[in-house]
């Protein structure tokens, strides 16, 4: 299978967050890197975490808060690209009225929910 449709895949939960996994090797076959889309309730913080040899990339689709990176905020808005690299502390906040939603993109692919929570300081 070359194509999935975001309808037909499950929403999973994380703390503060939500998420569907579009692109891995069980849906479409990605073997280097995988992608999905997360949803961040308004008024809500999703804990810091790490991933220590992946890269991610996300870009907003919807909503508006703050990606806080290493301590410095980044303000996020539809059309933000936001780029995390490996070992850095990243978290979100959703500090508008409606969800945000997030397509992420991570090479090489990450287990989701696999890394630990890190509040940020």
């Amino acid at each position: 299978m070359y194509s999935i449709h975001e309808d037909n895949v499950e929403l999973k939960q994380l703390k503060g967050r939500s998420y569907k996994l579009l692109g891995c090797e069980d849906t479409i076959g990605c073997k280097n890197m995988n992608m999905g889309v997360s949803f961040f309730p308004p008024g809500l913080h999703a804990p810091g975490h790490i991933h220590e040899t992946e890269e991610e990339v996300v870009y907003c689709m919807q909503g508006s808060g703050e990606l806080v990176i290493d301590g410095k905020s980044e303000k996020i808005n539809p059309g933000t690209v936001v780029y995390m690299p490996p070992k850095s502390l990243h978290s979100v906040n959703n500090t508008g009225k409606e969800t945000i939603k997030l397509l992420f993109i991570f090479s090489p692919g990450v287990k989701i929910g696999q890394y630990g929570d890190h509040e940020s300081k």
